[in-house]
């Protein structure tokens, strides 16, 4: 019988250990994720601290409406 309750207590040290593992992945996959997003936005809507021509309709698109999407 002691070495069911052994290894019992071995899966739940295992179990816990792969959650933690798993949590720590978890925390640092969204850590880099949140920390490019601005690198990755500033890409496609400024160029020298200047709201690109092309996206500004993303801004106000009511008032900015693209030449492609009048054409259409």
């Amino acid at each position: 019988m002691p070495n069911l309750f052994a290894n019992i207590n071995d899966c739940v040290k295992t179990y816990e250990a792969e959650e933690q593992r798993l949590k720590d992945f978890l925390f640092l996959t969204t850590e880099s994720h949140l920390a490019m997003l601005p690198k990755h936005l500033k890409k496609f809507f400024f160029s020298d601290n200047k709201l690109i021509g092309s996206c500004e309709w993303a801004r106000d698109p009511f008032h900015h409406i693209p030449e492609e999407f009048l054409n259409s």
